[in-house]
Parts: structure tokens; C-alpha cells; sequence
């Protein structure tokens, strides 16, 4: 399985993000594996001296965007205009 980090930006994840909740903002990341064609999706993560979550990593296995085309969007959410 290869793995390429999508790295998005605070202030884009928080624009796209306000408006739901952590576990719907979580569900559509699954669901982005599972319209990818994912036939194994993992959910990762640690938690640090606060016993709260320091990270989350979704890992699958499906059809994503291409590796040429991916460096175009990185910083992800970081193009979109700002209001």
C-alpha cells in the first residue's frame, strides 16, 4: 500500500470543517475511501499526555488521485479564496 500524506492547512480545515461535528468530519474521510474503491481502511491513532488525540491517520488502499496531481493541491484547502 503506498502512502502519500495530504497536508491541510488550520485555517482551510477549519473554514471547511466548522459547520460539523469531529465524528461527521471523520465519517466523510472514511467515506472518500470507500467511493476510492477501498477494500481496507484503517484508522490510526495516538493520544498524548493529556490521554487526548494527537493524531489521526486514515489509511486505505483505494483508487486516489495520482502522485503529480496530488503536489498540485499541497497544501490541501490552502488555494480555496478567502471571503
Amino acid at each position: 500500500m503506498r502512502k502519500e500524506s495530504v497536508k491541510p492547512t488550520t485555517e482551510g480545515l477549519k473554514k471547511k470543517f466548522a459547520a460539523y461535528t469531529i465524528a461527521e468530519s471523520i465519517s466523510e474521510y472514511i467515506w472518500n475511501s470507500i467511493d476510492a474503491k477501498a477494500s481496507k481502511i484503517e484508522i490510526n491513532y495516538t493520544y498524548n499526555e493529556l490521554a487526548t488525540i494527537d493524531k489521526l491517520e486514515i489509511v486505505d488502499n483505494g483508487i486516489g488521485i495520482n502522485v503529480t496531481t496530488n503536489k498540485n493541491f499541497q497544501p490541501i484547502l490552502s488555494s480555496e479564496k478567502k471571503k
